[in-house]
């Protein structure tokens, strides 16, 4: 990237700075928890046996890094892997000690005298340096270069991003997609008090209680959950992320499977049902043939129903590759597994341009910065939905997404 004279002085990178903290939520073994049926209470101190974080429930460290300007404003983006790093094609979570080490040695001296106006520009430059650097790390530096530009600019950063990428400003909010993790009683009631359009995408975590032999507990919670749901005045769709779950309760039997959500979106009716991540491949290419293969079973059972991708959904040419195999009917863009706010909206791009619905999402594990900018990309890109992030208590996350897109909009 040319560092340009002409750029106002106000706008050039002085420091990079760090601090450590932490994220929403923690780093979990879902794998573990499911196979030992660990309890909730004695996550926290039973060990993993791997070496990606130490306990089956791990607090997440985020490590922040900040863009401080000549102006004396300093821009921050916060660093923190997903809540299953290390899993389907994913970055795990690595050392905070060593990330604060390459930012200052590496980064630093990259960015220090660069002015701080363009954004896509910044960013592709950034990426040409810094191919290699993990992808919920590129999502934190663009944070902070968003908020850089977005002030040096004098725009809210959904304005800056839709001018940038060449897209029309819209004045409106997005529909919020809930996440209750293993809440599947309060938290959902609180969803539908809110009117969420989609939700609960909850957690399964004892194969056996929560879907059953044959999937008859499943089934019966869904029953129960229309009773609950009709008592509100609007029609969500049902959600569920089974993270695999589905092939472990049907012996990895694609038949079976497709059967079983044909019964589920029959149970669920008139609520129309997206399935999340029913099955994991071993790779990406076993990954998208055997999700094609279940679309091609639902294609007459359950034509409506939507198989939605988040295992090994990672950059865009991933997404690419499930959109172009027709494994999917959608995409959870999982943000800090997509990369900077440059790719995760040429992901969103890419599935708008070819029908396919999107959730703009990420991680419970994220902070308020990554949960902000991902309102404005939303905003700017019109994504189908907005993972309500980061934590698992629902209720404040959602107060901070859905106020920080009112705020935006409400601006002139």
């Amino acid at each position: 990237m040319a560092r340009a004279s002409s750029e106002s002085s106000d706008s050039k990178i002085v420091d990079v700075v760090t601090y450590h903290g932490w994220g929403g939520y923690f780093f979990e073994d879902l794998e573990k928890i499911r196979a030992e049926k660990i309890a909730p209470e004695n996550r926290y101190h039973t060990a993993t046996g791997h070496d990606r974080y130490p306990f089956v429930r791990s607090p997440a460290p985020v490590v922040g890094l900040g863009l401080k300007l000549s102006n004396g404003r300093t821009f921050w983006g916060d660093a923190v892997a997903v809540s299953f790093g290390g899993k389907s094609g994913r970055a795990g979570p690595g050392s905070p000690a060593l990330l604060d080490v390459w930012i200052r040695t590496k980064l630093k001296p990259w960015f220090v005298g660069l002015p701080l106006t363009r954004w896509l520009e910044t960013e592709a430059a950034f990426l040409l340096e810094f191919p290699d650097a993990p992808a919920f790390v590129r999502y934190a530096v663009s944070q902070a270069v968003v908020g850089g530009v977005s002030f040096a600019t004098n725009e809210v950063p959904f304005k800056m991003m839709a001018r940038e990428l060449e897209l029309p400003i819209i004045n409106k909010t997005i529909p919020l997609h809930g996440s209750s993790g293993a809440d599947w009683g309060g938290a959902v009631d609180r969803m539908l008090a809110r009117n969420i359009p989609f939700l609960p995408q909850g957690q399964f975590e004892n194969i056996d209680e929560q879907i059953g032999v044959n999937g008859e507990h499943l089934l019966t919670w869904i029953r129960h959950f229309k009773t609950r749901a009709n008592k509100f005045s609007y029609l969500p769709t049902l959600t569920l992320d089974f993270h695999g779950a589905l092939d472990t309760a049907f012996n990895h039997d694609l038949a079976l499977i497709s059967t079983f959500i044909a019964a589920m979106a029959k149970e669920a009716y008139p609520h129309r049902l997206h399935v999340e991540s029913p099955i994991v491949g071993k790779t990406l290419d076993d990954h998208a043939m055997r999700c094609a293969e279940i679309r091609k079973h639902l294609t007459s059972k359950s034509p409506d129903t939507r198989i939605i991708a988040d295992e090994w959904a990672n950059e865009a040419s991933d997404i690419d590759l499930l959109i172009r195999t027709k494994a999917v009917d959608g995409i959870h863009i999982k943000m800090p597994d997509t990369g900077s706010l440059s790719e995760c909206a040429k992901a969103v791009l890419l599935c708008k341009n070819n029908n396919i619905f999107s959730l703009l999402g990420g991680s419970c594990t994220e902070t308020d910065i990554g949960a902000r900018m991902s309102a404005h990309l939303a905003l700017a890109t019109r994504p189908d939905a907005l993972l309500v992030k980061p934590g698992m208590g629902f209720d404040e996350s959602h107060s901070l997404l859905f106020n920080e897109m009112a705020r935006s909009v409400s601006t002139t």
